[in-house]
């Protein structure tokens, strides 16, 4: 029997059959086929852009509706701030030194007081309720209240002044400055139904006077009767 020679390059190629049978089926489509494949890529990104349209239109219809909420709530609590201060200002205030302590912290001297307040509603009140609870202040905080409440145009019979931190007073100084913040006290919450209604007046009232600070008593189930912005 004759020897046959075999060489690989003697074998067809799939992989090129293949290849070329591809080839010749990619260039062989149609104008119609072509147009279709256009056709249908041309759609695909018209409903692209209309799916983003309406996506970006959901969106701005939900920050809307969230502004709409956010303006009504602004509305309850200025209905809210609105009520507590129509029946505060028909409330008796109080605030009472019940007594005072001097100290110093560092190179600084200071007056301390422990003050008692009292709030006492009308008998028709809905929302505010009779009150009482002790503040710890120190004068610097009772002279900050002056001068805010100055600022705001409000003038009481009683001014307090500027004390001196690096200066230490005898018994009697530390008497009279003790009395000077009672009788300020006192004018400020005769004038309630002036400051109340001012929201400026109002923050810094309740900054002073609110159990809110470190120290203050508040007694078991108290409920803040100050409207807190």
């Amino acid at each position: 029997m004759p020897k046959i020679n075999w060489h690989p390059d003697s074998e067809p190629s799939t992989s090129t059959s293949t290849s070329t049978s591809t080839s010749t089926s990619t260039s062989t489509s149609t104008p119609l086929q072509v147009e279709e494949i256009e056709r249908k890529r041309e759609i695909s990104k018209i409903e692209q852009r209309q799916f983003e349209t309406s996506q970006k239109n959901l969106r701005k219809r939900e920050i809307q509706f969230e502004k709409e909420i956010q303006v009504e709530h602004a509305k309850n609590r200025q209905l809210d701030f609105n009520l507590r201060v129509s029946e505060l200002v028909t409330c008796r205030c109080t605030a009472v030194i019940l007594n005072m302590t001097a100290g110093k912290r560092g190179k600084d001297f200071y007056s301390e007081y422990t003050i008692q307040v009292k709030l006492s509603a009308q008998p028709n009140s809905t929302i505010i309720s009779d009150g009482e609870w002790t503040i710890i202040r120190r004068y610097s905080q009772a002279h900050e209240l002056f001068t805010k409440i100055y600022s705001c145009g409000l003038r009481t019979g009683t001014e307090l002044r500027e004390i001196e931190h690096k200066k230490n007073f005898d018994d009697r100084a530390n008497a009279d400055r003790r009395n000077e913040v009672q009788r300020y006290l006192d004018d400020l919450n005769l004038l309630t139904h002036i400051v109340f209604p001012s929201e400026k007046m109002l923050f810094h009232y309740v900054k002073f006077m609110a159990p809110v600070q470190i120290g203050d008593i508040k007694p078991p189930g108290f409920k803040m009767p100050f409207p807190l912005m």
